[in-house]
């Protein structure tokens, strides 16, 4: 059986069912386990490195109104592997291949070599979802009793989590800065298994773009920074730079230097259950104020 994965999430929850070996292709995002580093790369980007969030964002607004595509397929990579699976999402067209680019790179695919590929497509926008899609990937592909096994564990680390005390104080989650995004999908379930409020958002919905007078009037107890596609150490200084934003002075979290930052990629915005350690460093570094974390001028 030869799997390709076209998203990093996918990735991790084939490698989490002891797939690794069946996994010849993944996406160029795809860095985790370190193992799927190696295999090789079928899709890229044509966002040009070194830009800026205010530059990606508008090159991501062009695309979405010429109706063109962000990321690319390597069609002729496709059919010299001859997958036997192909799999996607078709949570967010911002964020990886879509499922038209899927449905194009398939035809092509049938049209060269005449070989059926099964194409499954992922969607999970809440934890109960992304543990369906777990359980479902488990069963496509004879990993029943791997699945049930992480399932098992995923729902005992959230009643664990659940049992704990609630905070009472909030949030403002970013998910971009430039412009303004607040939290979306299964982020709003994190922040309430950490015992925090999470005045913005709801589970299950998109992110949305949020003005700083919404962020005045919400006054937030702590701002989380954890953009999407941006490691601890980038996020770090996206977060600091917040100090210097005039349209947020005399909020709160900025007057209490309560900003604080995390790794995006491996622990909020991808949908595995990864998100579960993310709930879990987010309630102890800001019990504790993590040095790790909080950024402070």
């Amino acid at each position: 059986m030869k799997i390709v994965s076209l998203t990093p999430s996918a990735t991790e929850i084939i490698t989490s069912l002891d797939l690794l070996e069946n996994l010849v292709g993944c996406s160029h995002e795809c860095n985790f386990p370190e193992e799927v580093k190696e295999k090789l790369k079928v899709t890229s980007t044509k966002i040009q490195p070194n830009l800026s969030m205010s530059e990606i964002d508008r090159v991501v607004k062009e695309s979405q109104e010429n109706n063109s595509d962000i990321y690319e397929i390597d069609h002729n990579m496709l059919v010299n592997i001859q997958p036997d699976f192909l799999v996607t999402q078709g949570l967010c067209d911002v964020c990886a291949i879509t499922e038209s680019q899927v449905a194009k790179a398939l035809k092509y695919l049938v049209n060269e070599s005449g070989k059926v590929t099964k194409v499954l497509s992922l969607s999970g926008s809440s934890i109960a979802q992304i543990i369906e899609d777990i359980k479902r990937l488990g069963n496509e592909f004879d990993r029943v009793k791997e699945a049930k096994e992480i399932i098992r564990k995923a729902n005992k680390r959230i009643q664990d989590m659940m049992a704990l005390s609630k905070i009472g104080k909030s949030i403002l989650f970013l998910e971009w800065v430039d412009p303004f995004f607040g939290p979306g999908h299964w982020v709003p379930e994190q922040i309430g298994l950490a015992g925090f409020d999470s005045p913005l958002g709801l589970t299950g919905q998109n992110s949305r773009e949020i003005s700083p007078s919404l962020m005045r009037t919400i006054n937030p107890d702590y701002i989380v920074v954890a953009c999407c596609g941006f490691g601890l150490e980038d996020n770090r200084r996206i977060a600091v730079r917040l100090y210097e934003n005039v349209h947020l002075k005399g909020l709160k979290a900025i007057s209490e230097q309560n900003v604080y930052a995390f790794d995006a990629d491996a622990y909020f915005s991808r949908p595995t259950l990864r998100i579960l350690e993310g709930a879990n460093q987010l309630r102890w570094a800001l019990l504790t104020r993590s040095s790790i974390h909080r950024c402070i001028l």
